[in-house]
């Protein structure tokens, strides 16, 4: 496969020859003289002794409880693929990864890939597009790798890969049609996945209006094929299609074969009266709050959001069981657990006892386990102690500083929901470092500072809807946007 060896691959700002790269890549598997690409994944040299060590070295990466297991396992690997024992280099590549070292990983997943592994050949496409190789990684030679081996009908992978680009819109125009014909072609090879994938899309609005009909009938091919968990997709599609009596019993059956997502799903949907005339809220508040008081983590990050929205349902909730749930989980290092913990002792203060105070440990503890955006928003809430608002504002101001993007205007607009004072303090600091606003941060809006908030909307043209005021929500929006897109 010659077009997977590129002459150049990108290094930071420079360029490093492929032949130097090819060099490195032998050195990781100690000097090894590699055969040519083309050579089978599985070859002569595999024994007895050495499938022994290959198992060995995977129990050691699967249970890895930190850095050490994870460096051990690479070197069984690394010695088994110095022995010519090539089935090990996928997992090297993989534990490379998992190691951030994303050039070394980059270089593993091209030689396996050369040796004729389907799988690492699309590892490495798909590499390259999710950006995982560091300033190495090259989104259109991802795509067009990819291309190429979807090629080939038999590679199920390559072409599942390609038809999600089409879903996504990643590295090529987004088209819900192009990526149904996809699916529908591995569906017609009894692939239950694809026949999944094409259930979502006729659920979803990329291929315009829903059409539950058609995906039921897809996710029925699902699970006929064995896909057992799209038992709840079939529901939610039998509910959209209006049809609440086959959806109930559907979901009463799922929950007694103790189907995944299942119990959780079904209590929601009564709670919530998605299931329409069929719906019971009590009983499915009740499902809910015994499955927290069993543990249940899913049902916990649930119940949180629910608790807010049915207060009166949900009376019969532990609180602070339903913490003990979540903390657990965020001690397994689970995010949405910590998201829905910090979303409840924020909407929940009057209820939970020291909520702001258990909200700071939580982010303080656990933040780095939400997505930036999540993160930064709870920072800000975390920050403000309206006991102390001119330094809760400088804290405040001080993380919206060093942020960009989407993650920049969450911030602002979060922090303008909970002081409008501090909301100005902070503007007043960005118009600052822009060169509009030259003056004393003091979180009023004098003159001065809605002199430079006026001169800023002009020059980004937005000076008509911020005649209405700077602090009316939908302009806070449109000038924080603005100030991202100059801050990037």
């Amino acid at each position: 496969m010659p077009w997977l060896f590129g002459f150049y691959v990108k290094v930071g700002t420079g360029f490093m020859k492929r032949t130097c790269l090819s060099i490195l890549a032998i050195s990781l598997f100690g000097g090894l003289a590699l055969p040519e690409p083309g050579f089978a994944q599985t070859n002569s040299v595999a024994t007895q002794t050495s499938v022994a060590r290959f198992d060995a070295a995977e129990a050691l990466r699967t249970s890895a409880t930190g850095k050490a297991d994870l460096e051990q396992s690479l070197a069984m690997h690394q010695a088994l693929v110095g022995e010519g024992y090539l089935r090990s280099m996928v997992p090297v590549a993989d534990l490379l990864q998992d190691l951030d070292r994303p050039l070394e990983s980059l270089l593993t997943w091209e030689r396996a890939a050369a040796f004729g592994n389907s799988y690492a050949a699309v590892r490495l496409a798909t590499g390259h597009i999710e950006g995982v190789f560091g300033p190495a990684s090259d989104l259109e030679t991802g795509v067009r790798q990819l291309k190429v081996l979807a090629t080939d009908p038999t590679n199920e992978r390559a072409v599942f890969a390609l038809a999600d680009l089409y879903t996504e819109g990643l590295g090529v125009p987004q088209d819900g049609r192009r990526a149904l014909a996809l699916f529908s072609e591995l569906a017609s090879g009894g692939s239950a996945s694809a026949m999944s994938r094409a259930g979502d899309l006729y659920l979803g609005e990329l291929l315009g209006k829903p059409n539950p009909e058609a995906a039921i009938a897809a996710y029925s091919s699902a699970i006929a094929n064995g896909r057992d968990d799209d038992v709840v997709n079939l529901a939610e599609a039998y509910i959209l299609a209006g049809r609440s009596d086959e959806a109930v019993a559907l979901m009463d059956k799922a929950v007694g074969l103790g189907i995944e997502r299942a119990e959780i799903a079904r209590a929601r949907w009564h709670l919530d009266g998605d299931f329409g005339p069929a719906s019971q809220p009590t009983l499915g508040a009740e499902y809910l709050i015994e499955a927290v008081t069993q543990g249940n983590v899913e049902a916990a990050r649930v119940a949180s959001y629910e608790y807010v929205d049915n207060p009166q349902l949900m009376s019969g909730l532990d609180l602070e069981k339903m913490i003990e749930v979540l903390e657990g989980a965020a001690r397994d290092g689970n995010g949405s657990a910590v998201r829905a913990l910090a979303r409840a002792y924020r909407r929940l203060d009057t209820v939970i006892q020291a909520a702001r105070v258990r909200h700071r440990a939580v982010i303080d503890t656990f933040g780095g386990l939400l997505d930036e955006d999540a993160r930064v928003v709870e920072q800000i809430y975390a920050a403000y102690d309206p006991r102390n608002h001119l330094e809760s504002s400088r804290q405040a101001a001080s993380i919206l500083e060093t942020v960009h993007g989407a993650p920049f205007i969450d911030g602002m607009m979060e922090l303008r929901s909970i002081e409008r004072t501090a909301f100005v303090y902070a503007l007043q600091g960005e118009l600052t470092e822009l060169g509009y606003f030259r003056g004393a941060r003091n979180g009023r809006l004098t003159s001065r500072t809605i002199s430079s908030v006026m001169e800023f909307c002009r020059d980004v043209g937005i000076i008509d809807m911020c005649r209405n005021g700077p602090i009316v929500r939908e302009v806070s929006e449109a000038i924080v946007t603005a100030i991202a897109d100059r801050k990037s």
